[in-house]
């Protein structure tokens, strides 16, 4: 597929740094929602192309793009056609639409893919996103946090990975917080990072760790797997390393995270070695399954000590989605007991404080990036 000319990316696509506002702002083509019934090689002539002006950059900017899977057909085609092509048509377009035998140059294929995946893949989600703020200050309020939320958009890079958080997303997956989807993997690992980084500013004595989710993940394999050869086993040396820092003597250490239950549900777990127990909760009120013994075994084989099971205070939920939100909450209230837990009234409200706090946190990593450029 020919590459687009370096000089026409200025004029079709919004610029890396312009924000998420004004990337929505920005005038994208539509897109066709039904495949056509065109056999591909009607969208290719062999005739000589037009040389591409001002006038046919504005032509591109509005003309309707094919649906999806015909570009897909498209490019395919292109790949393993024998035929000599030397130009694309807009043949989707209907026979007496006049711009339907403008003869483009081939590298139009890879504008249509461009604008298709902008479109679906990042343009979607933010437009919903906005969507679900405009909903959530109709009916819930949170003025405030509305307008912080605005203004993240209005100032954050709206395309590349994320600078701040250790897993370097793309940028795109803050749209989820503000969404009815439940939160992945990636955004329960960015909020604790971001208690992590909490507790060591707030606490004077650092006698605590926060776990990913990967390494919850690990525990939970290695005791419903792997016991007989966890000592041994790199797979495990991760843990094993965090594990011994239970066996300091005297060690007053607390350990928390969030586990995935069944791949669609979170739960919270804490490891107390001042009381030796494992603190659980769950914001169903359901059994809590492996995480419980595989946590007391993994303590125990590093520390000698037996655990007790203890209740996690919790919030209760009545959705399908809020689970992570509920998890989070409880494990922050552990270690910070001023803090309120959410309760499903506030579940909105929660969502955009976890935006505005990965909002904010990315916001200062670019400013100082964008202020201390890395050398070329």
């Amino acid at each position: 597929m020919d590459a687009i000319p370096a000089q026409f990316h200025s004029a079709l696509f919004p610029q890396p740094e312009v924000s998420i506002e004004e990337l929505l702002k920005f005038s994208l083509p539509s897109q066709d929602r039904n495949a056509t019934t065109t056999h591909p090689s009607v969208f290719f002539t062999s005739g000589a192309s037009v040389v591409i002006s001002t006038s046919n950059i504005q032509l591109l900017r509005t003309l309707p793009i094919p649906a999806q899977s015909t570009i897909n057909a498209l490019s395919d085609h292109f790949a393993t056609s024998v035929m000599e092509s030397t130009s694309v048509l807009y043949a989707h377009l209907p026979i007496d639409n006049p711009s339907c035998s403008v003869r483009f140059p081939t590298w139009v294929i890879a504008y249509w893919l461009h604008i298709s995946r902008l479109r679906s893949s990042t343009i979607l989600p933010w437009k919903r996103a906005e969507q679900w703020l405009a909903n959530t200050l109709s009916t819930t309020g949170h003025r405030d946090l509305v307008a912080n939320a605005r203004s993240i958009l209005r100032d954050l890079p709206w395309t590349g990975t994320m600078l701040s958080f250790t897993d370097r997303e793309p940028i795109t997956s803050f749209a989820r917080y503000l969404s009815s989807d439940w939160l992945g993997t990636t955004h329960i690992d960015q909020q604790l990072e971001l208690l992590r980084i909490r507790l060591f500013r707030e606490h004077s004595i650092h006698e605590f760790e926060i776990l990913t989710t990967y390494i919850v993940n690990f525990i939970v394999q290695a005791h419903c797997r792997h016991q007989h050869d966890y000592p041994t086993n790199q797979r495990f040396r991760h843990i094993r390393a965090r594990g011994e820092e239970l066996s300091v003597s005297g060690c007053q250490m607390r350990i928390g995270g969030v586990a995935n239950v069944n791949e669609n549900h979170w739960v919270t777990v804490v490891v107390d070695l001042r009381s030796s127990t494992i603190l659980y909760g769950d914001s169903l009120g359901l059994s809590e399954n492996d995480i419980v013994a595989a946590f007391s075994w993994w303590a125990s084989f590093h520390t000698g000590r037996q655990f007790t099971r203890v209740s996690l205070p919790i919030g209760i939920q009545t959705d399908t989605v809020s689970c992570g939100l509920f998890a989070l909450s409880a494990l922050t209230h552990h270690f910070f007991s001023d803090s309120t837990m959410v309760g499903q009234q506030t579940v909105s409200m929660e969502q955009l404080q976890s935006f505005c706090a990965s909002g904010y946190h990315e916001l200062n990593a670019v400013s100082v990036a964008y202020r201390n450029p890395e050398p070329h």
